[in-house]
């Protein structure tokens, strides 16, 4: 669930532009993923009905016709979604043959094109081959048409994207500086935006999602969300409780928190990730920064933190120059909080690396491109589709989807202080004085309640140590949906799928599958390995729990699929 950065593609103008706010998890991997071939998305019409087509190798993709605003069916004014499928390998007419599954990566404004292009395989190791997974771009992302852009030009986002760099808490007025160019970016999309601004929110969203599923001749919807995508879900269960078939939420955030834009239990759990470090790296000796205690670890991460207040690391490789400092690496360290199982192994070799005053690794993994940056492409409708998620697509959705925030600078500043308290990795997300910022509201709300009596209880995930999306997201929307379930893995990360737990992907399958629940309302299983291996062995699956033949070969699966999962980190979720 990101981007991969390559000098020779000529995708690297396009995907560059959000390494000045986020890193790229795939420089962490270490296992490259070919790129799809290349499909222009500008052949397509978009049509009320299928018409699918070849694309991306294995896959079929087609543009779906919406109405732009759904208060005005038959009116001119359209939208063009951007759907990518990975069929069934049974014909609709066999009885073998399952549905389609939906799948939202969050953001908001990740694509679910690339989602399912990344994961397919994935989905049909846990789902099964019966079914179709279609992903696709919500409006106003990606390939959907219309796109959101504010900017003409790469270069133009590029320079204005420069001068928002690193935690809030670092800039040189912080806070006031943030509401300034959110002011600014409000403005830009009044100007240049505003009508496809104002109908990319979620309630129409979910009325496109039905909309599809009617289309493909069902009655009842299968869904599958993440972060966001859990906002989503909840509301398309608000909405439609009595067409849910089946429908699972995974790092929940409280649908209630979200729609009155305070975003202030977010960092509950954040500052668990760093402990699960402390204590893995503490256990295996093959951790670049060992210790024998977790506290021993923990000592000598905040040495090198604190060591960098003072003492930048400057790099110089060849054309490649720049300056590690402190806000370069706790952004770097936070995004790694994403998926801790295939980030934290480089993490900490780079940290160790900077303890000798190296900092090659780190600026690599930073993805930072001061010096390397050339504005010589641009992209194209026959660019592979990418995770990347433009700021002011994540802010008019999560914006124009929320009370609107008429906070002065005091205010925010309260707002700033409380949340921080609950973790000093708050400074990192500035979502409320973004949406300070925002003047363009949905254009078709829904107004709740965020609960309900589903046709189908909803199955909900989470793990206990998520570093955007407390566990408490979860719990809370339990409480509103009649019947449903809550499985938490007890690990790090963004989502149960950044972690290996047969326990949890079998409960999950169970439910997708057949619609079989959980036996208990909270189920809580266990990650099947250490982020570090607990001795010289470089298997992944060292120090794994004991399963069956079956059972290690789903978590083969899980581990395959680890190294291939893009989380695409941002200041969103």
């Amino acid at each position: 669930m990101g981007l991969s950065v390559d000098p020779s593609s000529n995708l690297f103008c396009w995907r560059s532009l959000l390494a000045f706010l986020a890193l790229v998890p795939a420089v962490f991997s270490q296992q490259e993923t070919p790129a799809p071939t290349a499909f222009d998305w500008t052949k397509l019409s978009a049509s009320p009905e299928f018409n699918w087509v070849p694309c991306y190798d294995q896959f079929q993709c087609a543009r779906f016709e919406v109405p732009l605003d759904y208060t005005q069916p038959d009116a001119d004014a359209k939208v063009g979604l951007a759907v990518l499928k990975l069929a069934s390998k049974y014909p609709q007419n066999d009885t073998r043959y399952r549905g389609p599954i939906f799948y939202n990566p969050g953001g908001p404004g990740e694509s679910g094109v690339e989602l399912v292009h990344q994961l397919s395989s994935l989905f049909v190791q846990v789902f099964g081959d019966e079914f179709d997974h279609v992903g696709w771009d919500t409006r106003g992302v990606g390939m959907t048409e219309p796109a959101l852009n504010l900017f003409p030009t790469e270069s133009e986002r590029h320079l204005w994207l420069a001068r928002q760099y690193g935690p809030r808490n670092y800039l040189s007025d912080g806070l006031g500086q943030v509401l300034a160019h959110a002011k600014v970016t409000g403005e830009l999309a009044v100007q240049r935006a505003n009508v496809t601004a104002s109908h990319m929110g979620t309630a129409d969203v979910v009325r496109d999602i039905m909309a599809m599923n009617t289309a493909l001749g069902r009655d009842k919807v299968m869904y599958w969300g993440v972060s966001y995508g859990t906002v989503l879900g909840q509301t398309l269960a608000a909405m439609f409780p009595d067409k849910i078939e089946r429908l699972v939420i995974d790092s929940v955030m409280d649908a209630n928190e979200y729609y009155v834009t305070t975003w202030s239990k977010n960092f509950l759990d954040t500052d668990k990730v760093l402990d699960f470090l402390f204590n893995s790296c503490s256990a295996s000796p093959t951790c670049p920064l060992h210790e024998k205690t977790s506290s021993g670890v923990r000592s000598r991460y905040e040495r090198i933190m604190k060591n960098l207040e003072q003492h930048p690391v400057p790099v110089v490789n060849g054309s490649t120059y720049g300056v590690v400092d402190l806000p370069m690496v706790k952004s770097v360290i936070f995004n790694a909080m994403y998926s801790p199982y295939n980030t934290f192994i480089p993490l900490a070799q780079a940290l160790a690396d900077l303890e000798r005053g190296d900092g090659n690794a780190m600026y690599t993994i930073s993805a930072r491109d001061d010096s390397t940056w050339r504005c010589d492409c641009e992209p194209t409708s026959a660019s592979p589709p990418s995770l990347a998620i433009l700021p002011e697509v994540l802010t008019a959705i999560a914006c124009g989807d929320g009370a609107p925030v008429a906070d002065d600078y005091n205010a925010l500043a309260k707002w700033a202080r409380d949340v921080e308290r609950t973790s000093d990795w708050a400074e990192m997300f500035s979502f409320r004085i973004n949406c300070a910022g925002w003047k363009i509201r949905a254009a078709n709300p829904f107004a709740g309640p965020y609960g309900g009596n589903t046709s189908h209880p909803i199955f909900i995930m989470g793990n206990t140590a998520d570093p955007v999306t407390s566990l408490s997201g979860s719990l809370a929307a339990s409480k509103r949906f009649t019947g449903s379930t809550v499985v938490a893995v007890e690990a790090p990360g963004h989502g149960s799928i950044s972690v290996p737990s047969v326990c949890a992907t079998k409960l999950l399958r169970a439910y997708m599958r057949d619609g079989t629940m959980p036996p208990q309302q909270y189920t809580l299983c266990k990650a099947d390995r250490p982020i570090f291996p607990l001795d010289n062995s470089t298997d992944p699956q060292a120090g794994t729990q004991t399963h069956s033949e079956e059972d290690m070969d789903l978590l083969g699966a899980l581990e395959e699929l680890l190294e291939k999962v893009r989380i695409p980190t941002h200041v969103g979720v």
